[in-house]
């Protein structure tokens, strides 16, 4: 359950950083327009209002590697216990050591 709430306070990172930056760089909007933009780009959409500067296309466009990133963060943090648990159950997270008759350890045990 922790996972799902890291993974829910990623995304709440992510829209904020999207609501500042827009506020900041993005355009004439107030916190509505920013908010819609903000989550227009997170969802995969694209953006609402293609911003006039240079700066507000900038930044849109490093947000846009930053959802990204955010989003692969999400979906690992919250596969990785199922990852584990099937790792447990086929026992793949055991390393398997070949035993040789020749090994240091069987010599001694024969007594030579």
């Amino acid at each position: 359950m922790r996972h799902f709430f890291l993974a829910f306070v990623i995304i709440v990172v992510t829209l904020s950083v999207g609501v500042v930056g827009y506020l900041i760089w993005g355009g004439e909007g107030n916190l509505h327009d920013a908010i819609l933009n903000a989550a227009f780009v997170m969802g995969g959409l694209g953006i609402v209002a293609v911003p006039e500067t240079k700066s507000g296309k900038l930044f849109y466009a490093f947000y846009g590697i930053f959802v990204g990133l955010s989003f692969a963060a999400s979906v690992g943090i919250v596969l990785a216990p199922v990852a584990h648990r099937i790792l447990h159950a086929l026992h793949l997270d055991e390393p398997y050591i070949e035993e040789d008759a020749d090994s240091p350890a069987e010599r001694n045990k024969s007594g030579s």
